[in-house]
């Protein structure tokens, strides 16, 4: 069949990346320009555009709100233009070059032909569509999660390397540093593979410190208070966990509340204590409130369109409509997947680690945009529905 022979394939990747590569550039001609300085974006090009002359400030003084990677990236961009259209850009061919890794991947867990289906359904995947347009860490987060399951797969099996394993747990770090959820996605695959290992733990630990230390010696001299990865964890589990707080609330209007103008009155790191004192006071004192408003934020993290809903108010357009059948054919399938593929321990190990990931969000809020990062992985997964009967018994073997 033509279809097998590997010089077939070449040209229906790059078919599938001009796709990609279409699909994504449309949104900055079809969304309204007001949506590209909304949030944090402006904060994010106001600390990358001065990084390299000044270091890490927000209005002038020293931050930490953001973990260093992103900025970094940012500040890389701008060298060779301070147009934040540069930004969009590289992130829209970055995204697009990843049907080769997607391709490459999904024939782990599928056949060629399920592997290439994996690559067109990323390339005209509509939730996928606009994120690269936004001036956020999630789809460099997608870059980094699928570059960790490569990483996971290649040393799964493999003759122990002292080097692999420093790099395995440098790149972790590099990853915590970006989006500091990714932290739990590698959790569990990271368990799996060192096992009981404790030479092998001590690697990777030590390739993690590495990359780690220098932003975390940088806080402490800067504000002579410990600052791991970013200044807003507190921040961010007071705006999930509070009086004011509901499923899709985010963060945004629970910060402008009047206890919340209040704490943020208190300056950055003197307002973070004071606000993870307030949430595990709140949390304490309204066990039950807490423990099902966790449960309406887990939901919430599996939403079926990205527009935020308020209670009493529900906004469903044709956007919304073909953004949730989207994500309803890739959550299905997957799940499909996932369920057939329940005895190939490394895909149940990064399923469950999708759903820990999704799990460790709802401790604080969930935005449909927090799970960008793990939808790529997603659709290698499931791939996996497609997988032959041979390949499916020579895995369990």
């Amino acid at each position: 069949m033509v279809s097998s022979k590997p010089n077939s394939v070449f040209p229906k990747l790059l078919l599938a990346m001009a796709t990609a590569f279409v699909v994504r550039i449309l949104p900055l001609f079809m969304l309204d320009p007001a949506k590209f300085s909304f949030g944090d974006q402006r904060v994010y090009l106001e600390v990358a555009v001065k990084l390299f002359k000044s270091g890490f400030l927000y209005e002038g003084n020293p931050t930490a709100m953001f973990p260093p990677v992103y900025p970094i990236f940012i500040a890389l961009v701008s060298v060779l233009s301070r147009d934040p259209m540069a930004v969009r850009l590289a992130q829209i061919i970055i995204a697009s070059l990843l049907v080769f890794p997607i391709y490459k991947l999904s024939l782990r867990f599928s056949s060629r032909k399920g592997a290439m289906l994996a690559v067109f359904f990323y390339a005209l995947y509509i939730p996928a569509a606009s994120m690269p347009v936004f001036i956020y860490p999630q789809m460099l987060a997608s870059v980094w999660a699928i570059g960790f399951l490569a990483f996971n797969l290649s040393l799964s099996g493999r003759p122990f390397r002292w080097f692999r394993d420093l790099l395995y747990g440098a790149y972790i770090a590099i990853g915590g540093l970006l989006v500091t959820m990714m932290l739990p996605l590698a959790f569990l695959p990271t368990i799996f593979l060192l096992k009981k290992d404790l030479r092998r733990w001590f690697l990777v630990a030590a390739g993690f410190l590495v990359i780690l230390s220098p932003w975390a010696v940088r806080n402490y001299a800067v504000f002579n208070k410990p600052v791991l990865f970013s200044s807003t964890g507190g921040k961010n589990l007071w705006a999930g966990n509070c009086q004011w707080a509901t499923s899709n609330s985010g963060s945004n209007p629970i910060y402008r509340t009047e206890e919340g103008v209040e704490i943020l009155s208190k300056g950055e790191i003197d307002g973070e204590a004071e606000f993870k004192a307030r949430a595990l006071d709140w949390i304490f004192n309204n066990p039950l409130n807490c423990f099902t408003l966790y449960i309406k934020k887990f939901i919430n993290f599996w939403r079926l369109y990205s527009a935020p809903v308020s209670f009493g108010e529900v906004k469903i357009g044709k956007e919304e409509i073909v953004f949730a059948f989207s994500w309803l054919a890739l959550l299905s399938v997957w799940l499909a997947s996932s369920f057939k593929n329940r005895r190939d321990s490394t895909h149940l190990v990064f399923t469950l680690s999708i759903i820990l990931f999704a799990l460790s969000y709802s401790v604080f809020f969930t935005r449909v945009r927090f799970r960008m990062p793990i939808e790529p992985l997603m659709i290698i997964l499931a791939s996996g529905l497609f997988k032959s009967k041979k390949k499916a018994c020579d895995q369990r073997n």
